[in-house]
């Protein structure tokens, strides 16, 4: 197959949005306790060091948006090569930096470049291709940010054995190639795919004129919701394993694995996926692989059945950004691509920031296990709901 310029776009797009997401903390968490010991002692130390790995996910909450707005004016080429350089500036200067109170202002300033690189990438996709392409394409980002996440988490461990924990901030460097060939690769002028396709699948030439307020309040949330749900198994299944005097961690490391997999593999295949499902029916194979995750995980004790339902989470959550991303990018107008683009990634990072918060008061009235049966519940009743045909509900959201 002959490789063409807009092959080596589509891949360096794929390859800069993956690294910024899948990067974003996965290098850290392996040295984290060290950091933590290094830090101050005690609990201070471990606050102080959870304040590092998570200062830039905060960012991306309060500032995906106005990157977005911003990007619609200067242009989003311009945008996504100064938010790589600033990512590289930031995250590489955890190697040299050790004082925790200019560790933090840093981690924060790269959680705003790493929007500024994610936010203009999503655009460009969008712009660069028409939508059964991008539907692939965004598939394919999802994919390299899972890729990017395991393989950073297993190499910056080895790092960390060999090296010390600053060492692991060098894996933002990554981020160098693309910025050295972008500015060659990508076109001086932003340009717009001319064939779209509406909400159900069919065919548009012109786009949307009004940005849709409701729909895009209401796909934040139930993004927001979803994400909150994906990070159940990384987050609260260890508790659900030790109830259950399953201690092994490599159990765990199981479990991960194989959620990862499957959102790899979900990820992968969603172009194709969404040509054959409309919107609808991916938010509703969405809400059943949660629904059904979940209530596995909380009724059965067994650990096949906690596999199995780890591995159904993780496929549902391959559909969200995806699903969301194509959705909002074909009602909203173009002109508004910025703002729709920062407004999906602060959901998502809301979603994952969320989950403790969320999930603590459910556990605390209905016990863990008991927390997961109920979401099962709720989430397929969704699914349900989610089948069933409202036009008229989809045309007022709209509006």
């Amino acid at each position: 197959m002959r490789i063409s310029i807009t092959h080596i776009r589509a891949s360096l797009l794929i390859y800069v949005v993956g690294m910024a997401t899948g990067l974003l903390v996965a290098p850290i968490s392996p040295g984290l306790a060290l950091m933590a010991a290094d830090i101050a002692p005690g609990a201070r130390g471990a606050f102080l060091s959870q304040m590092v790995l998570t200062s830039p996910t905060l960012a991306m909450v309060f500032t995906a948006p106005f990157v977005g707005l911003i990007a619609e004016h200067i242009g989003y080429k311009r945008t996504l090569l100064g938010g790589l350089a600033a990512y590289i500036f930031f995250g590489c200067a955890g190697l040299v930096l050790s004082n925790v109170w200019i560790m933090i202002p840093f981690r924060f300033l790269f959680g705003i470049a790493a929007a500024a690189v994610i936010t203009p990438g999503c655009v460009l996709i969008s712009r660069y291709f028409d939508s059964r392409m991008r539907d692939r394409l965004f598939g394919f980002m999802t994919t390299s940010a899972a890729a990017f996440a395991v393989t950073g988490s297993a190499v910056s461990g080895v790092i960390v054995h060999d090296f010390g924990w600053h060492a692991t901030f060098a894996l933002y460097a990554l981020a160098v190639p693309p910025l050295l060939v972008m500015p060659f690769i990508l076109p001086a002028q932003d340009v717009v795919a001319a064939v779209s396709r509406a909400a159900d699948g069919s065919a548009q030439v012109s786009a949307p004129d009004k940005f849709p307020l409701l729909a895009v309040i209401g796909i934040m949330m139930i993004v927001a919701w979803l994400i909150l749900l994906s990070f159940n198994p990384s987050v609260q299944l260890p508790f659900v394993l030790s109830e259950r005097d399953i201690h092994d961690p490599r159990w765990m490391s199981l479990v991960f694995v194989g959620m990862c997999l499957a959102q790899m593999t979900g990820s992968l295949f969603y172009g194709w996926l969404s040509g054959w499902l409309n919107t609808r029916y991916l938010v509703t194979v969405m809400l059943a692989a949660f629904g059904l995750g979940h209530l596995m995980i909380g009724f059965s004790a067994a650990f096949v059945a906690t596999f199995i339902g780890g591995v159904l989470i993780g496929f549902g959550a391959a559909l969200i950004k995806p699903t969301a991303a194509s959705y909002m990018f074909t009602i909203a107008p173009v002109s508004t691509h910025g703002r729709i683009s920062g407004l999906l990634i602060s959901s998502i990072s809301m979603g994952g920031f969320l989950n403790p918060i969320v999930m603590s008061p459910i556990a605390a009235v209905t016990g863990l296990t008991g927390a997961f049966c109920l979401l099962g519940v709720v989430n397929i009743v969704g699914a349900l709901i989610a089948a069933v045909p409202m036009p008229r509900l989809h045309r007022a959201l709209q509006r």
